[in-house]
């Protein structure tokens, strides 16, 4: 167990709220962005899991925008699905690691959960 924790490098934390989430698609003239809600149903300092509509797969990059909680600061942040669970057709809940944000606001973050 503790190999998972220090993989994850910031403890879990149980909140539920909106995330915008977008993605491109197509390519060359035809390159566009998909966008859904999704719900976050945990987050860290690291990363989120979430339920969205079934519009990605592992590997995916996703553009993520959401409050920060017990905060009025937006989060913008770019991610990368690394776990995903269909839930039915048109639902799955995926487990997306930021890949750009600097480790003060990954601590914030952590922070803000407590």
């Amino acid at each position: 167990m503790a190999d998972i924790k220090e993989k994850r490098g910031y403890q879990r934390y149980n909140i539920e709220f909106d995330v915008r989430v977008s993605k491109p698609v197509g390519g060359g003239e035809k390159m566009g962005i998909e966008s859904t809600i999704g719900r976050a149903k945990n987050l860290s300092g690291n990363g989120i899991f979430l339920n969205m509509e079934n519009l990605t797969d592992v590997g995916d990059l996703l553009q993520m925008y959401f409050l920060k909680p017990n905060t009025f600061e937006f989060f913008k942040g770019t991610g990368r699905v690394v776990r995903k669970t269909d839930i039915d057709d048109a639902t799955c809940g995926v487990g997306v690691q930021f890949l750009d944000i600097p480790e003060s606001e990954s601590l914030e973050i952590d922070y803000r959960l407590r």
